[in-house]
C-alpha cells in the first residue's frame, strides 16, 4: 500500500490539473472549486446567523431597558411605594439624631463651652437641614425629571414618531441598525448564489460578522449601563436626606459630597449619551459615510 502512494497522488494530479475540464466533466464534483465555496459559505451564514440573533437580542434588550429606565421613570417612581418607605425611615433617623444634637449644643453652653452666637448659628443649620431634608426627595425627583426630559427629547428624535408609540416593538436600536446597514445584510440571499471568490467571501464575512459583533456588545453594554444608572437613582433617592446632613454636620460632609458627586453624575450621563448618539448617527449618515455593499444585500457587496 505504501509503494502505490505516490501512484495515487500522480493519478489524481493529472485529473485534476492536467487533463482538460472539457474531457474531465464526470469528475467535474470531485474539484474542490465547485464545492468549497458553497460549503464556506454555508458555514460562514451559520455563523453570521448567530451573531445576527446575538444583535437582535441585545438591541432588543437596549430598548426596553431605555423605554422603562428613562421613558417611564416617572411611572416606576410613582408605583414603586417601598421607595418612600425606606426614605421615610433615612429621614426620620436624620430628624431623630437632630434632637440628640441639640441637647448635645444645650450641654456645651449651659458648661460654658460654647457661645450663644455659635450655639444659635448651630441651630439655624440645624433648622434649615431638617427642612431641605423634609422636601430631599421632591427636589431629587426635580432634579432626575429635568434629566429625563432632555434625555427622552433626544430620544425620541432619534426612533421617529413610529417607534415613539410604548406599544411598538422598536426603539434605538432600531434606529442604529438601519443607518450601519447591518439589519438585513444577507437577507434573501441564498449561499449557492454567492461569487467563488473565498478570498472575497472570507474578507465580507469577517467585516460583517466583527461589525455585528461590536453593535451587539455596545447595545448589551449600554443597556448594563442604563440599568445600573436606573438602580442608582433609586438609591439615591432612598438616602436623599443624606445630601443635607452635611450642612448640620461638618463630619458628615463628605458623604453628602459623594451623594451629589453620584447624583450629578447619573443626571449628566442620560442627556451626554443620548447627544453622543445623536451625533454619530448624524455623520454615518452623511455622504461620505462608507456603509456595507449598498444595504446590506450579499450579492450586491461580491458584484461590488
Amino acid at each position: 500500500m505504501k509503494k502505490s502512494s505516490p501512484y495515487i497522488l500522480i493519478l489524481l494530479a493529472i485529473c485534476f490539473f492536467v487533463i482538460p475540464n472539457e474531457a474531465n466533466a464526470q469528475l467535474s464534483w470531485l474539484y474542490p472549486g465547485n464545492w468549497l465555496p458553497y460549503l464556506l459559505s454555508i458555514i460562514l451564514s451559520s455563523i453570521m446567523s448567530i451573531m445576527v440573533w446575538l444583535m437582535w437580542f441585545s438591541g432588543t434588550l437596549l430598548n426596553f431597558v431605555l423605554r422603562y429606565t428613562i421613558v417611564e421613570m416617572s411611572q416606576r417612581l410613582t408605583e414603586l411605594a417601598e421607595l418612600n418607605t425606606v426614605w421615610a425611615v433615612v429621614r426620620d433617623l436624620v430628624n431623630f439624631s437632630f434632637i440628640f444634637f441639640l441637647i448635645y449644643e444645650a450641654v456645651l453652653l449651659i458648661i460654658g463651652q460654647r457661645t450663644q452666637q455659635a450655639v444659635g448659628k448651630t441651630i439655624g443649620m440645624i433648622v434649615l437641614c431638617a427642612l431641605l431634608i423634609n422636601f430631599s426627595l421632591f427636589f431629587t425627583k426635580v432634579l432626575i425629571d429635568v434629566s429625563n426630559v432632555l434625555t427622552i427629547g433626544m430620544y425620541n428624535n432619534m426612533i421617529g414618531p413610529t417607534c415613539v408609540d410604548p406599544t411598538a416593538n422598536c426603539g434605538i436600536s432600531n434606529t442604529i441598525q438601519s443607518y450601519l446597514g447591518i439589519g438585513s445584510i444577507f437577507s434573501g440571499t441564498n449561499p449557492a448564489d454567492m461569487g467563488k471568490d473565498m478570498t472575497e467571501m472570507l474578507i465580507f464575512f469577517t467585516g460583517s460578522t466583527a461589525l455585528i459583533l461590536i453593535a451587539a456588545f455596545i447595545f448589551f453594554a449600554v443597556s448594563v449601563i442604563f440599568f445600573v444608572r436606573y438602580i442608582t437613582l433609586i438609591i439615591l433617592l432612598m438616602l436623599s436626606p443624606v445630601a443635607y446632613i452635611g450642612m448640620a454636620f461638618p463630619s458628615f460632609k463628605s458623604y453628602s459630597n459623594e451623594w451629589w458627586q453620584s447624583l450629578r453624575g447619573q443626571i449628566i450621563f442620560g442627556p451626554v449619551y443620548m447627544i453622543m448618539t445623536w451625533i454619530v448617527l448624524r455623520l454615518i449618515a452623511s455622504p461620505g459615510f462608507i456603509t456595507i455593499g449598498g444595504t446590506g444585500n450579499l450579492n450586491a457587496a461580491f458584484n461590488m
